[in-house]
């Protein structure tokens, strides 16, 4: 065990589990905001009849 901050201690396993949700969460982040594929659901699920009317299945 390592004591990440004071009063609290991870396992090597746990820590591992943290940081990879966190990259995890970039990336979806950035393909949320930078794909063309996330610009597109996130505008389906804004407004599913403007996004229609745009040409974006849904």
């Amino acid at each position: 065990m390592q004591e990440v901050l004071p009063g609290v201690r991870l396992t090597c396993d746990e820590i591992f589990v943290v940081v990879l949700t966190a990259l995890l969460m970039v990336a979806l982040h950035l393909f949320l905001r930078r794909a063309r594929l996330g610009k597109a659901m996130r505008a389906v699920s804004d407004n599913p009849a403007l996004a229609s009317v745009s040409g974006i299945p849904n």
